[in-house]
Formats: structure tokens, C-alpha cells, sequence
């Protein structure tokens, strides 16, 4: 049996807590439907993030050291990695409550702008103490 590719693509992007931002901005530009519904923005079957700045999910005490340095660091390196080695970080919900959550970056040009391609684990259950995920 052979797959088409635009399913296989679809498939894996459904089931993936991910999505895109301009790493000029920090602009959240393409969000999974399962990315919504983990962080709570998901609205009568619409998406509501994309449009927004990648801060609103990270700790509102942890926004502008995010904003300040983390992401201009990553901008001077943007190879894959996972965010905030060996800890477990903090991502905060629309309404407000945290949850800890493992982050994978990967920096990557799409029609000529320089975007960074995130996936985002939850961490509820899997121990370790969570840490703001603004944190180095």
C-alpha cells in the first residue's frame, strides 16, 4: 500500500503539539490543532495563535527574559536542539495555569524568512521539577 505524501505529512503534523515562528519576531505562524488544545486557545473549532508572540506560552514572569535574550541567543545559533537542556521547563496555559513541558527547536528558512520550527511535549507525569520555560 503506498501513501500519499500530503496525508503522511498531515498525519504527523496532527498528531504533533508544534508549530512555527518568524525568528525575526517571535510571531507564532503556523500552530497545530494539537498545540492549541494543550495550551487552551482552541475556540469553537478555530485556532487563535497564530498572530500572536511565542511569549504567551511561556510564564508570564519568564516573557521578557524570553523576548530579551533567549531568542536573540538562539537566533546567533539556530541549529536543532532541545530547549533548556536537562531540565524540564514551564509552559503557561490561556488561562493561566503550568504545566511542565520539554521544547525541541529547530531553526529553518521557509520562502525566504528565517523561522523557527518547535514542538512541544507535555511533561504532566513524567517527574523532574519544572523550571520557567524562559529559563537557559
Amino acid at each position: 500500500m503506498r501513501f500519499l505524501q500530503t496525508d503522511l505529512n498531515d498525519a504527523l503534523l496532527d498528531g504533533m503539539a508544534g508549530g512555527i515562528i518568524r525568528e525575526d519576531n517571535g510571531e507564532i505562524v503556523y500552530a497545530t490543532p494539537l498545540l492549541e488544545d494543550l495550551f487552551g486557545y482552541t475556540m469553537k473549532g478555530e485556532l487563535s495563535l497564530p498572530g500572536t508572540a511565542v511569549e504567551v506560552l511561556v510564564p508570564a514572569a519568564s516573557r521578557e527574559l524570553h523576548r530579551d535574550t533567549h531568542r536573540p541567543v538562539y537566533k546567533m545559533d539556530s541549529r536543532l536542539r532541545v530547549m533548556g537542556q536537562g531540565k524540564v521547563l514551564t509552559g503557561q496555559r490561556k488561562d493561566g495555569s503550568m504545566f511542565p513541558v520539554s521544547v525541541m527547536l529547530r531553526g529553518r528558512v521557509i520562502n525566504g524568512v528565517r523561522c523557527v520550527i518547535f514542538n512541544v511535549m507535555d511533561m504532566t507525569g513524567w517527574g523532574g521539577e519544572g523550571g520557567s520555560v524562559g529559563e537557559p
